[in-house]
């Protein structure tokens, strides 16, 4: 998923509990990541991931070589809120990019 590029600890914490047999752990996690694992693909990968990333500071710009263009402002604030809806997360960087927008 290109959400384990900003989410890591929470797609390997899924990946663990389903091969543990914890399903129940696992589709909590699922269903937590759900809305923003399907919101990546709302413009051309990669603009959304790296849209994200340089949102909560891991990396520098979000420059997309042609034929891609970069995100619509739309679909950043759509990105944006829901991030701002997600439930805790153990993302540092998430929850703190979540305190300085809101």
């Amino acid at each position: 998923s290109v959400t384990a590029n900003f989410m890591a600890k929470e797609v390997s914490n899924l990946i663990k509990s389903f091969e543990n047999g914890d399903m129940k752990n696992a589709m909590k996690i699922h269903n937590k990541m759900f809305k923003i694992n399907k919101n990546m693909f709302v413009e051309t990968n990669p603009v959304p991931v790296k849209t994200v990333m340089k949102m909560l500071g891991m990396i520098d710009n979000d420059d997309v070589r042609l034929p891609l263009v970069p995100m619509l402002d739309s679909n950043i604030e759509l990105l944006k809120n829901i991030l701002k809806e997600m439930p805790d997360v153990s993302s540092t960087k998430l929850k703190a990019y979540l305190r300085l927008l809101f």
